[in-house]
């Protein structure tokens, strides 16, 4: 069924981006000195090309630590978690932690202990369903949670009251990933085609709430991507295939992985692009292994004829993306996280891969496989590259804030605990 909202997104800054994009690009190029890139402009925007190595020193890359642990294997039930969904921070530094398993809302002092608990699962006021897709804190610590079973998004203050919910129509694209801006109105990005085959491979968009708070304000278009297609035999999907990745900085602008070579976009709150950012090294072919996990991964989880007729098989791209995820930290600095190769991921004589969302609607609207990399590259508020940070095996980065990263950690038998990582920087 199809929602009210219906209006096309708005193109943005076309010419001037492809030109920035184009080979030769105008304006006087110059070096740093320590740094081997160059930056240009090019119409109006700031072209930055890093080489393959980083500007940090030996020695001297930043690296992370861990600061706290919240949960357990057993015991107390109040630090026990089934399956987070989310985690994010008051401006006093409590720790909110949405579990979909049980629908609860618990918030944690800054040091890890359990303050209170509210919500729970149901479709009534305050309550929450069994599909959420995280949490958010805007101003006035009011608690945001897109709540994708009930189409809707729910709203608490810290101390559990509920403020309401306001309903979403999915009939209008479906949201794939949530961000907030200052004023604690949501975007999200919405994919078009799973309700509505005539609209596959129509690029996604990323909408803010109005002030009624429905998603229906468009901010900007982003690059369309290629794993879903529409063909003359129905969708095509590839896995593997790059997909748009993006992020919210606190000035409002928006940075994007646009899917291609290893460049990364940035849009102000206009949603015209200022900067390129790309770095110089070659794609990695997916190998044979790699291949063979994926199709039985796939064929393990979903039936067999969702696989043959919805999915066409298994399509397999032939190189791994440069980028899963984004998002920014302490001094300005952009932080993108590497794909993880499937047969490294599997593990050494593994067998197994978790492919991310097993549920099938969810899956097909975001074909996305669960390939984040422990290494996230750095680059610099100007935009140049400084090295990577290793973050721990099987840690979920989440939320970033101030020195600090949050995030979800599970241990090798799948428990799940929330992590909470320094940034410490080289002196």
């Amino acid at each position: 069924m199809r929602g009210a909202w219906t209006s096309r997104p708005r193109t943005r800054a076309v010419g001037g981006l492809a030109a920035a994009l184009a080979i030769g690009c105008s304006g006087g190029e110059r070096a740093d000195s320590g740094w081997t890139g160059t930056v240009s402009d090019s119409a109006g925007i700031t072209v930055v090309r890093n080489p393959a190595t980083g500007l940090w020193p030996g020695g001297a890359e930043w690296r992370v630590v861990e600061d706290l642990v919240i949960g357990a294997v057993e015991g107390d039930p109040d630090y026990l978690f089934g399956a987070i969904a989310g985690v994010c921070v008051s401006s006093a530094g409590d720790i909110v932690v949405v579990d979909r398993q049980v629908g609860s809302v618990r918030v944690f002092d800054s040091g890890g202990h359990l303050a209170r608990t509210f919500a729970g699962l149901g479709a009534g006021p305050g309550e929450l369903g069994g599909t959420l897709a995280g949490c958010f804190v805007g101003p006035g610590d009011t608690i945001a949670i897109p709540d994708l079973q009930l189409y809707r998004v729910s709203r608490f203050l810290i101390d559990g009251t509920v403020v309401g919910a306001v309903p979403f129509d999915i009939g209008a694209g479906i949201p794939l990933r949530w961000a907030m801006r200052r004023d604690g109105r949501l975007l999200a990005q919405l994919r078009f085609g799973l309700l509505d085959p005539s609209r596959l491979g129509e690029a996604d968009v990323l909408v803010a709430e109005s002030p009624a708070g429905t998603l229906s304000d468009t901010a900007m278009q982003l690059p369309v991507h290629d794993a879903i297609r529409l063909t003359d035999t129905g969708a095509r999907y590839t896995l593997l295939a790059p997909q748009p990745v993006w992020t919210r900085s606190g000035d409002g602008s928006v940075w994007v992985y646009d899917g291609g070579a290893y460049r990364l976009i940035r849009y102000d709150a206009a949603g015209s692009p200022t900067t390129i950012v790309s770095r110089a090294i070659e794609p990695h072919a997916v190998g044979e292994r790699d291949r063979a996990l994926i199709a039985l991964a796939i064929e393990q989880t979903f039936p067999a004829a969702l696989v043959s007729n919805v999915l066409g098989g298994v399509n397999v791209a032939a190189a791994l993306p440069f980028v899963f995820a984004l998002a920014t930290g302490p001094e300005g600095t952009l932080w993108a996280q590497r794909v993880r190769r499937p047969a490294t991921a599997a593990g050494a004589g593994g067998d197994s891969l978790d492919i991310g969302p097993t549920d099938p609607e969810l899956f097909l609207a975001d074909v996305t496989l669960r390939l984040g990399s422990p290494e996230w590259d750095v680059f610099d508020a100007e935009g140049r590259y400084l090295g990577v940070v290793t973050f721990p095996e099987r840690f979920d980065a989440v939320r970033f804030r101030g020195d600090a990263v949050y995030g979800i950690w599970r241990d090798t038998l799948g428990v799940e605990y929330v992590k909470r990582l320094r940034i410490v920087r080289s002196e």
